[in-house]
């Protein structure tokens, strides 16, 4: 399934986030993986986002995974993970953007995969001003016009 990014509404924590698919980019961004007992897909997600220009960290959230994820499974040096009980998937995701550091946030779930496109989207978003939650599809449009050039971000791996 391919996922676009549409800004819905404004993040309580000030940050600007890009959901279901989100620093330094001059603007880069961070990108929040939630994760619970998938350790072989988030082993992809995390290739993915490392993968996407302007990504400055990604932050791995396992949520009371038994086994554990293995840090070393996750061979990027902007990986950040933080392992918590299980609280379920909201309490992960919000987790994951208190402990982002940029302004601007992309978030996935371990059986996600983040295209390199997220990062025009996001590039768009911030030269714009925006600030939202992006969820399932962004569909960027500056004067309110036509969204036949959007292109996709993310895609989520059966």
């Amino acid at each position: 399934m391919v996922w676009w990014p549409s800004i819905k509404a404004a993040d309580a924590v000030g940050k600007a986030v890009f959901g279901g698919m989100s620093g330094g980019m001059s603007g880069g961004f961070d990108v929040v993986i939630r994760t619970w007992n998938d350790h072989e897909r988030l082993v992809g997600a995390v290739a993915s986002a490392a993968a996407v220009p302007g990504v400055s960290r990604i932050v791995v959230v396992d949520d009371g995974s038994e086994p554990s994820v293995d840090p070393a499974t996750l061979d990027d040096a902007r990986v950040v993970l933080h392992r918590q009980a299980n609280a379920g998937a909201p309490a992960a995701r919000q987790r994951g953007i208190e402990l982002a550091e940029s302004d601007y946030v992309v978030l996935l779930d371990s059986d996600d995969e983040l295209l390199p496109a997220a990062a025009d989207a996001v590039r768009a978003a911030r030269e714009a001003g925006a600030a939202g939650v992006i969820s399932g599809r962004l569909r960027f449009e500056p004067d309110g016009g036509d969204t036949s050039g959007t292109s996709p971000c993310m895609r989520t791996c059966a």
